[in-house]
């Protein structure tokens, strides 16, 4: 048992040790991937770093120790004769199913090269073709809806409260509705209403587009749901957020904002228009939402701008031009009579009281004042109000925006994912529509933000990341294996992987989303640990004077059980998580499945592509050897 367990680890130990190694590697990217996703993520390759260095130890040392003590004679019971079945069944599909198949691979190994190319390409295809789905941020249910409402600026409280009303009927509404769904053990799916008026304290979510600030004001209100627990309702709650929308119709001069989700990475649809020419600016808005609002599935489509409270914008005449007086001293004036101005200070124990000249208090409350006041000039003389200056009633602006030193308006909308795909209309509004748009309107320029932005820059990081990490994993495997061309045969495994893993939410259901890349990555050294161990064993053949075909079939015949199992107890590791329906889990579903499926389908085509890429090596070294033995035979003596 002792020799054994020695010369057995003896056997696999730098493979493994390569294997962890590559592995690691793969998971570094996660630690510099910027952004919010990144900061969301970072635990995960901390803490499989140090797993797979633990398990490493243990591979070397422990494991070792527990084998050399196994006895394997006499054995009598069930485990062993399972043992034995399942020897008996993996030797028959060895020898009946794949060693057939790898034979025959081996006679046209360029044919098998040819499908694994035109496998990846088509699935590239696919995803930019639009027929595979992709999202930035999946869709994560949470266990409330929030609906945010603002009314324009001034509205009484009354007002915003018979809105909110208004929203709390049809959320009852949409509740007797799937109520009459439910089986009547369940009772309701909410579990109750709350609503606010004056202020937004619920719309808060995580993410760089969630953590809205709580708003006050009298034009302010929302109102919260709170549904059955995700694990048993048989709906999302997104589903009940667009009946609810739908039931709540459009409302005249009000803003809605709907959250349902537990992470927000910002608004779908985030378009940021400038133009020096702030009706113009406006203009563009204003058609930038009609087009939106052609497209099915975008909702709460709305723009930055807002008009303020009602104000009096004053201004001068050509008469008050000419005599001098400026804008800030009208202003000045006009604020000292219903403001005040101090002309004195009286104290009285420990207080200073302030004695403010200004109107009284009737004729602060009259607007009409202002019009009979008389303002002072520069040489000491009053002349009327209506001589100098004009007042007009409008509404002020809420609030400016400016980047770049220009004046900015953004125009949102949010995408619901199960009707329309924001990557495709963001991809279509910057190739066609916004280029069209800055053409009929000169001197508009455009970027854009939220979710849009977000995914660029994390993409940006993330593959800076995948690329270097690439580099390491092909530097260590070609200084173990002493070989530029044997790491790229290993390393092909992996847009095989990806392949795996696009079919692998394909085939469940699920989009592929950038949590669904960071398993890709993930996969990147992972996958190649299977490839390893079979090049390893190729090459001790190789060495012991074994022709190439001989050398590749035994090779994989011998390796096959442990890749085989490797597999199954990868996925089988990841399956309770692919099939966990808790909330927690599910931002490590998709990585879960672009590993597992990555890796089974990785495994099927690595015991067929390794292979014949190692045939294909052999045969262009050996005509290249021959050229150049032909070559020196022809060159003649000196």
């Amino acid at each position: 048992g002792m020799q054994a367990a020695v010369e057995g680890l003896y056997d696999v130990i730098v493979p493994i040790t390569i294997g962890v190694l590559t592995t690691i590697i793969a998971f570094v990217p996660m630690f510099f991937t910027t952004g919010f996703i990144g900061q969301v993520l970072v635990v995960i390759p901390l803490v499989v770093v140090s797993v797979l260095l633990m398990s490493l130890i243990e591979a070397c040392f422990i494991l070792p120790a527990h084998l050399s003590n196994v006895k394997t004679n006499n054995m009598r019971g069930a485990i062993p004769l399972v043992q034995h079945k399942l020897r008996n069944g993996l030797q028959l599909l060895i020898t009946n199913i794949y060693l057939p198949t790898l034979k025959r691979a081996l006679k046209a190994p360029y044919v098998v090269v040819a499908i694994a190319i035109t496998a990846f390409i088509l699935t590239i295809g696919a995803i930019n073709g639009g027929q595979i789905k992709t999202v930035f941020f999946p869709s994560i249910d949470g266990d409330d809806i929030a609906a945010k409402l603002r009314m324009p600026n001034g509205t009484p409280a009354i007002e915003t409260e018979a809105v909110i009303r208004h929203m709390i009927s049809m959320a009852q509404t949409t509740q007797a509705e799937y109520d009459e769904k439910l089986p009547a053990e369940m009772g309701s799916i909410f579990k109750n209403i709350s609503a606010n008026v004056g202020s937004t304290p619920f719309s808060g979510r995580g993410g760089p587009g969630g953590g809205e600030e709580s708003s006050s004001g009298s034009h302010f209100g929302e109102v919260k749901i709170e549904l059955l627990a995700g694990e048993v309702r048989p709906y999302s709650a997104s589903e009940i957020e667009s009946r609810w929308r739908e039931l709540i119709g459009d409302i005249p001069g009000a803003q809605l904002t709907f959250f349902s989700n537990i992470l927000d990475a910002g608004e779908d649809i985030n378009v940021e228009l400038a133009h020096a020419d702030f009706e113009q600016l406006l203009f563009a808005a204003d058609r930038l939402k009609s087009i939106l609002n052609d497209y099915a599935g975008v909702v709460d489509i709305r723009d930055s701008f807002e008009l303020g409270k009602p104000e009096l914008q004053l201004a001068l005449t050509p008469e008050g031009l000419a005599s001098g007086l400026t804008l800030n001293e009208l202003a000045r004036q006009v604020r000292q009579a219903y403001f005040g101005e101090e002309a004195q200070r009286v104290q009285r124990g420990r207080d200073d009281i302030e004695v403010l000249v200004r109107y009284s208090e009737s004729e602060r409350r009259n607007i009409a004042s202002i019009y009979n006041m008389r303002v002072r000039l520069e040489n000491g003389d009053e002349v009327p109000f209506q001589t100098v200056a004009t007042a007009n009633e409008a509404r002020g602006y809420s609030t400016i925006e400016r980047s770049n030193r220009r004046r900015i308006v953004s125009v949102t909308a949010k995408v619901e994912t199960d009707i329309a795909n924001a990557n495709d209309i963001n991809a279509q509004l910057q190739q066609t529509i916004l280029p069209t748009l800055a053409s009929d309107l000169p001197g508009l320029s455009y970027n854009f933000e939220g979710a849009e932005k977000e995914r660029k820059d994390s993409f940006a990081s993330l593959l800076r990341a995948l690329a270097v990490a690439i580099l390491g994993i092909f530097v260590l495997l070609a200084v173990q294996l002493r070989s530029y061309t044997q790491p790229i045969i290993i390393m092909s495994v992996i847009p095989i992987g990806f392949v795996g893993a696009v079919l692998g939410h394909v085939l469940l259901g699920f989009p592929v989303s950038f949590f669904s890349f960071f398993g890709i990555v993930a996969l990147s050294g992972v996958v190649i640990n299977d490839s390893l161990i079979l090049m390893d064993m190729i090459n001790r053949l190789r060495n012991q004077g074994k022709e190439v075909i001989d050398a590749v079939i035994t090779a994989s015949q011998r390796r096959f059980r442990p890749i085989l199992f490797t597999t199954m107890t990868t996925c089988a590791g990841l399956a309770p998580i692919i099939s966990e329906k808790s909330l927690q889990a599910q931002f490590l579903i998709p990585m879960a499945i672009s590993l597992a499926a990555g890796v089974a389908f990785a495994t099927m085509i690595t015991l067929v592509l390794v292979p014949s890429l190692y045939v294909i090596r052999s045969n262009i070294g050996e005509k290249i050897r021959a050229h150049t033995n032909n070559s020196e035979s022809q060159v003649s003596p000196s």
